[in-house]
């Protein structure tokens, strides 16, 4: 089974995602060589005011809490997202454009993952009951020997309240060769408008306190959502 991202939600996903893409503004240079003419001006095109706009945005957003010793901080225009992250951890934005961005650890149990997620769903309300049993079977759909899945306290991240629960799979093998064991998913799913924000940590059952107390608590007391 795959380790880098075993919970990446791009894979399967049909529903239409959120994207916006970076600014790029082309300066125009004219040639100034003796007894050459000039070149003309290269054409140029105002960005967007709502392109602009965003990214003004993102420069301008800070983490919600604050950044541990040594973090890195992370800004994101596609996904409006300012988050901050252990070192020697990798992030992973192939995915922007669809609305995820991925963080991710190499470590001797197995890997560390935490996957942020925003997703337009055009359809009709569901409670945040259901919408946590929903991403819970989802994020955990890798599972081969199946899952159990139990509440956890719910968690308010920039002003939305995000319904949460705590899923176990196993036991799997984590790499090939590897011994076998449980795989614990920390998740979260909440819903503003037609906009669903999702997230979802993969960790050993075994090392989930002391990731939570050191990795995930952390970088979601700095989790700010600035759209």
């Amino acid at each position: 089974m795959q380790h880098r991202h075993p919970i990446a939600l791009s894979k399967g996903v049909r529903h239409l995602a959120w994207g916006i893409s970076a600014v790029a503004l082309t300066a125009a240079t004219a040639g100034c060589d003796s007894g050459a003419s000039a070149s003309p001006p290269a054409a140029t095109r105002d960005p967007s005011p709502k392109l602009v706009h965003v990214a003004q945005q993102a420069r301008k957003a800070l983490p919600a809490g604050p950044v541990p010793a040594g973090w890195k901080v992370y800004r994101s225009t596609s996904v409006p997202i300012v988050i901050a992250y252990p070192p020697h951890w990798t992030v992973d934005a192939s995915n922007a454009s669809i609305g995820e961005i991925s963080f991710s650890r190499i470590v001797d149990t197995g890997s560390l993952d935490m996957t942020i997620g925003m997703y337009v769903k055009h359809e009709l309300p569901l409670s945040l009951t259901d919408l946590r049993m929903r991403f819970a079977v989802y994020a955990t759909r890798v599972c081969e020997t199946g899952r159990t899945i139990r509440t956890a306290k719910g968690k308010t991240i920039s002003g939305m309240k995000f319904a949460t629960a705590v899923a176990l799979c196993g036991p799997e093998q984590e790499r090939p060769g590897a011994k076998d064991q449980q795989v614990a998913y920390y998740i979260g799913v909440a819903r503003k408008g037609d906009v669903e924000w999702t997230y979802a940590f993969r960790c050993n059952k075994d090392d989930l306190t002391t990731s939570q107390r050191r990795f995930f608590s952390p970088m979601l007391k700095t989790l700010h959502i600035y759209a």
